[in-house]
């Protein structure tokens, strides 16, 4: 007989599941990078034939580095709260308003521990005031930006530890005041960035500096092939025989081919967010189509649509890459795409 076991020890590898597209932030955070799937000959963009590019390989993940965290042996949840995953009952506009942890939550800044920072810190509205600590017994357990309470953040006089969702170890969380107390910092980069430089921290996410490589997909090339079948989904998820099964149903016209039409990873370009922050950004679904109708005529070659505002509809999103390094990318690695450094532009 099988049973079923409820856990909240949740491995990265069940997340992937379904971050390995968009931002693909399940598959960063272990370290993987798709390939550009184009191993059947079925490569974008299309030409005037609709036809496809030849095959270079096929979609396959090459390993570049996981996140600091995973390579600690943390898990999505040590960090991620059921409000995360679940919601909070409120519908946002992104995913950036969504989630509720941030950097300092555990790591603080060079001058405030975590419980001493303001409810909001990092976002649009701060509240005034320390956010503290909630005690159950002897116990503080550390807040998150929101004010909300994580069972598995503790604090400890002037440190912090966290409790690992798998193996119910203790992890010490470094923080960034002992370490600029202490005299900590593992170079003068890091010191000057973190400690001298305060308009880092004012204006850039931790992660425009840390997270030093994103997957970077530039087009979409789609080609919708009319003369083909395809599946009709929704009413496939309405139709269901007299047992209860599901009834796949077909529809004429299907997209025939989808494709990449070039992946990076290096260095993300850096934007200002929707929270007025410094961030690291990554192109959206920059869809490219090329329409062929019934008689096998191409009526559309590569067409990019416009927005309501009759702007490209390709675009830049800002994320959380979720490829954190301890050590940053310099700042000479932002000159590849402004005229001027960073640090320049924030003096």
């Amino acid at each position: 007989m099988m049973r079923h076991e409820i856990t909240v020890s949740i491995p990265p590898e069940q997340c992937t599941h379904c971050h390995a597209r968009g931002n693909r932030i399940g598959t960063t955070f272990t370290g993987l990078i798709e390939h550009a799937y184009i191993g059947t000959g079925k490569a974008g963009p299309f030409d005037e034939h609709a036809n496809p590019q030849e095959s270079l390989f096929t979609k396959e993940y090459n390993l570049v580095r996981p996140d600091v965290h995973a390579e600690r042996g943390m898990e999505c949840g040590d960090c991620h709260s059921s409000i995360d995953v679940h919601g909070d009952g409120n519908i946002y506009p992104v995913t950036f308003y969504q989630v509720e942890v941030g950097c300092a939550d555990c790591h603080g800044t060079p001058q405030k521990y975590p419980w001493e920072l303001p409810v909001g810190y990092g976002t649009p509205i701060v509240l005034a005031g320390e956010r503290g600590t909630i005690k159950t017994g002897s116990t503080e357990h550390l807040l998150t930006t929101r004010g909300n309470a994580r069972t598995r953040w503790l604090r400890e006089g002037d440190k912090a530890w966290i409790v690992h969702t798998g193996d119910g170890a203790r992890r010490e969380i470094p923080l960034l005041k002992n370490k600029a107390l202490h005299g900590e910092w593992r170079t003068q980069q890091g010191k000057v960035a973190m400690e001298v430089v305060s308009q880092h921290l004012d204006k850039l996410e931790c992660y425009a500096c840390h997270s030093t490589w994103a997957p970077q997909c530039y087009g979409c090339h789609i080609k919708y092939d009319a003369r083909k079948e395809g599946t009709d989904w929704p009413l496939s998820a309405e139709n269901h025989d007299s047992t209860g099964k599901q009834v796949i149903t077909k529809a004429p016209g299907d997209i025939a081919l989808e494709n990449v039409g070039y992946i990076r990873w290096e260095n993300p370009i850096l934007a200002i967010s929707y929270k007025g922050r410094v961030a690291p950004v990554v192109p959206g679904c920059q869809t490219i189509w090329t329409f062929v109708d019934e008689n096998g005529v191409v009526t559309e070659h590569n067409k990019v649509y416009t927005t309501s505002t009759g702007h490209p509809a390709p675009t830049l999103a800002p994320l959380q890459p979720h490829g954190n390094t301890a050590a940053a990318r310099p700042c000479r690695s932002y000159t590849q795409f402004a005229p001027e450094s960073m640090c320049t532009r924030l003096s």
